[in-house]
Order: C-alpha cells, then structure tokens, then sequence
C-alpha cells in the first residue's frame, strides 16, 4: 500500500526544489480556475516569487496593495481591503485547483490564513525509496553548503530589509495622484457627471417628398433631453474612467439631469461642462471665475479683475483660441471633493480631461501653487489653442486658491 507524507516549508533556497515550486506555480496559473482570474494569477505570482528570494518584508498588506494592486504607498488598510479579500478567494482557488487535480505534485503551494506568506509542500512517496535516498544522501553531502546558504539568506533579508525600510520613504505619488488623493482614498466610488446638449428635432418627417419647406413652425419642434453628450465630454469621460480604473475605482457615468444634490453631497463627484451641465453653472456662480455671457457669446469671467476671455474663431492660417476653468473645492461638512472641468467649447472640455490626468501638463500649471496646494480648494483657467480639430498644449492664464 502506498502512502503519502508531506514536508512543510515556508521557503525554499534550494535551486532543484526551487525549480519544482516555480514548475508548480506555471501548471496552477494555465489552471482554469486561474486562466479567468488574471489578479489572482498576479497576486499568487508575486508572493511565491518574493518568497523564494526570500523578501519576507516585502509580504505585508501594504506592500501588496501597492506593488500588485496598484494602491498608493500609504494607503489606509483599515478602509480598503483588497487585499484581504483577495486572498481569501486566492485560497479557496488554490484549494479548488488540488481538490480536482487527479495527478499528484511534487510540490503543492498554498496560502495559511493569516499569513501572506506562501506555503510549500513537499510529497514523499513511501514506495519510492530510491528517491528518498537521493535526497538524504544529497542532504548530507550539502550539509556545509545549507548553513552557508541560510547565514547569507539572513544577510540578504536584512540587507532587503533596510533597502525596503528607505526605499518606501522615496516613492512620490505623482502630481495628479496627488490632485485626485482624496478621491483615490474615498471608500465610495466617484461619480463622472456629463452635460447634455440642447437638441431640438423635428416631431415628424415634412409631409412633403421633394425639397424641406422654407419655413417650418416653432411647434414642429420638440427639445430631446438626456440622450446625447457632446464629443469633448465624452472625450474627458473617457480619460478620467481610464485613469480611476487604473487605480482600482469604478467610476460611475451620469448626466447632469439624473443626479441629485444629495448624491453631490455623498458621493465625490467631477462635473464635466458648462452650460451644458446644469451643476457646473449653479456651483461655479459663488467662485471667482465663472462661466457668464457677453454680448450674447458664452466668456469666462474674472469677478475680482473683471478680466474676460472668450472663444476666438481662427482662421485657415491662425489657430482657434479656448479657454478651461478646472475648479476643486472641498465640501465643507464631508470634506468630500467635487472638481469642475468645462470649456468655451467642446475643445476647451477635451483638453480638460488631458490635464485632469497627466502629470506633465498638470505639473507645469501647479509649478508656483502654493506648498500646501493638495489640500486647498483652486481654480485654475488655462488658454487653449485649437489646430484644425485638435485641441494644443493647455498654458495657465489664472489661478485662485483658498
């Protein structure tokens, strides 16, 4: 009758058994139970590979959620809980995977609760003398060689320690991490609040086959609400999702007239558009750079300058000119953030979302803000110029914080 022993290891310095885990490690990931799950398959892949070179510091919850799940240095884990979330399901795919497997490892691989430091478990054979022989004899002989291996194992563990312990002091978020923290840390998911355009459409086809009548009564017309966005929001829409999806926040997509103020006042909340977005020109009215009409034409203006800019048309050799207001306030009972992106035009909007979410454009707009600009209310108005139909480097024309 043959049975079966295990030795347990939490690491492992040997290069064959060390060849046996990895082996391991590749046949689990091309598992199904792994194929469909590419976070677990990242999670499973760092911790085996940081404990077989034995970065032991380097497998903690905070560690984790930055180098696998993309969280920021100093994450707090008590709100966020990723990480023990996913271990839970990495555990109970890895328990999965050798409850269905019908060939025997030599090694297994599993995760002990508590404990993100993975687990290695050698099968013996009783029937396979041979092979246990080998490897007594290969332990004696290499006896020498384990307590040298183990001394610079420690050495290395420390020497990994304190390059950790100083590195981890070195890693800056960047710019618009910085910007965006706030959100980034709230436990509620943002919301991305689109203006809707007017359109107005006829009521039914001309009754006539040939040409459209030269006129057609104002009562033709009906106003279709809610049911487009202009092509510079759903350009910003498109790069704030994107960048809160990279930093694991599923931003929820609305239009101005499906959200309440009471979601304004619970939820972090990002307002893209101007006249188009009826929250944009009710919050933006008590800032000092508002969105206002001159003359009939939509103009930023300047309440304590009276300073106004305006859209100007270009011309086949000169560019068009826009102009952006980026507002940031802090709401003052939550502390919750809400941040006002809108253009003149639909040019102005899309570039908006470009420096909402590079570092380098944002960067150079924030190069004479004062030091503690992360955790001020601003408003900022940048001048645009507009090739063709493509909207240029943004440059900073005014700036306000409070």
């Amino acid at each position: 009758m043959t049975t079966m022993n295990s030795e347990i290891a939490s690491t492992t310095t040997d290069s064959r058994r060390r060849l046996q885990v990895e082996t391991e490690l590749e046949r689990i990931l091309q598992s199904p139970g792994f194929r469909t799950s590419k976070r677990s398959q990242e999670f499973l892949r760092y911790i085996v590979s940081t404990s077989l070179d034995g970065r032991f510091d380097e497998l903690r919850e905070r560690v984790i959620g930055f180098q696998v799940f993309q969280r920021l240095p100093d994450y707090d884990t008590g709100e966020h809980s990723i990480v023990r979330v996913k271990a839970n399901e990495l555990r109970k795919r890895l328990a999965q995977f050798y409850s269905e497997q019908g060939e025997q490892s030599v090694v297994q691989i599993h995760l002990p609760k508590g404990s993100y430091t993975p687990e290695y478990r050698w099968l013996k054979v009783e029937g396979s003398q041979p092979v246990v022989e080998v490897e007594e004899k290969a332990a004696e002989a290499d006896t020498h060689t384990w307590l040298w291996a183990i001394c610079g194992f420690v050495l290395v563990s420390l020497l990994c320690a304190v390059t950790w312990h100083f590195a981890r002091g070195m890693i800056v978020p960047s710019v618009v991490e910085r910007f965006w923290q706030p959100v980034l840390r709230d436990g509620d998911a943002p919301i991305l609040c689109a203006g809707s355009p007017e359109i107005w459409k006829l009521n039914a086809a001309p009754a006539s086959q040939g040409e459209l009548p030269s006129t057609i009564p104002s009562s033709e017309f009906m106003r279709d609400v809610n049911h487009y966005v202009g092509w510079g929001d759903a350009v910003a829409l498109t790069q704030l999702s994107a960048f809160f999806a990279r930093h694991d926040k599923d931003a929820s997509v609305r239009l101005a007239d499906d959200v309440s103020f009471s979601e304004l006042s619970h939820s972090p909340v990002v307002l893209i558009g101007a006249r188009s977005n009826s929250w944009t020109m009710q919050l933006a009215n008590s800032m000092r750079f508002l969105f206002d009409r001159s003359d009939g034409t939509s103009v930023i203006r300047d309440k304590t300058t009276g300073k106004v800019w305006k859209f100007q048309p270009g011309t086949p050799s000169t560019p068009s000119i826009d102009y952006v207001v980026l507002s940031r306030i802090f709401e003052s009972k939550t502390g919750r953030m809400v941040v006002l992106a809108a253009g003149l035009s639909h040019y102005g909007t899309e570039a908006a979302g470009k420096i909402l979410t590079d570092s380098s454009t944002l960067q150079k707009a924030l190069r004479n803000a004062p030091k503690d600009w992360p955790t001020r209310n601003l408003q900022l108005v940048f001048r645009v110029e507009v090739f063709g139909k493509t909207a240029g480097e943004p440059t900073l024309e005014g700036s306000n914080f409070w």
